[in-house]
């Protein structure tokens, strides 16, 4: 199967890719994911920090940096460990891979500088697309603000519900639950909302989500 040119770099090569994970059995599945992907190309991965900084020194620059945000090693906190992986990490993006949710907020409040997010619970699928859109991108995307009002009005129905319960701070699996849909259909529906208003990552949704507010969402989606 001939992979897609807009999945990959400009000059034709893989996306190249480094994991680190303390939970072997996460690090084992994400890493029989990527590895079935045409584009992608994993360059290391590992468990702890000082697996990390051994590999990050041997292998192949990485283009893409995902990293489970609470590793236990050195008792070293979230943000500390991610200024030791943006130090190290050469000019590789960084996704915050985490089952906390408050996270995208503190981020985008911070201006840490990782070009996304992701959660746990939702789909490797959204991992894959946060891989890809990281690969293309130069740091952190936000969206274009001045198109938004004039794209929100091409959202349908259930969009609209979507990005209603994001903004009311609701994960992709909370909506799914809601919903009683998969976390693949509401994945795919938040994609398609990001798509329409020119969001390219969660810290672009987080800026509009902030901008708009909860008042204005649900007045607009009537």
């Amino acid at each position: 199967m001939r992979t897609s040119k807009s999945l990959i770099f400009k000059n034709g090569r893989r996306i190249r890719v480094g994991l680190v994970d303390d939970h072997p059995i996460i690090l084992l599945g994400l890493e029989q994911f990527l590895s079935q992907q045409m584009d992608i190309e994993l360059v290391f991965t590992a468990t702890t920090i000082q697996e990390y900084l051994l590999n990050v020194k041997e292998a192949a620059p990485c283009d893409v940096l995902v990293i489970d945000f609470s590793m236990p090693d050195e008792a070293k906190d979230g943000f500390a460990w991610l200024r030791v992986a943006q130090e190290t990490a050469r000019e590789a993006k960084i996704i915050l891979f985490t089952s906390q949710l408050y996270l995208t907020k503190i981020c985008h409040g911070k201006n840490v500088g990782v070009s996304e997010i992701v959660y746990k619970g939702d789909s490797q699928q959204v991992l894959l697309e946060a891989i890809r859109n990281a690969a293309d991108i130069e740091g952190c995307c936000t969206a274009d603000v001045a198109s938004w009002d004039r794209d929100s009005k091409k959202l349908t129905k259930k969009e609209w519900e979507v990005l209603l319960w994001l903004a009311e701070g609701m994960s992709v699996s909370e909506i799914a639950g809601k919903k009683q849909r998969s976390i693949k259909t509401i994945s795919t529906q938040k994609r398609s909302v990001m798509r329409k208003l020119g969001i390219k990552n969660d810290f672009g949704l987080m800026s509009y989500l902030e901008l708009e507010g909860v008042t204005k969402i649900k007045k607009e989606s009537r």
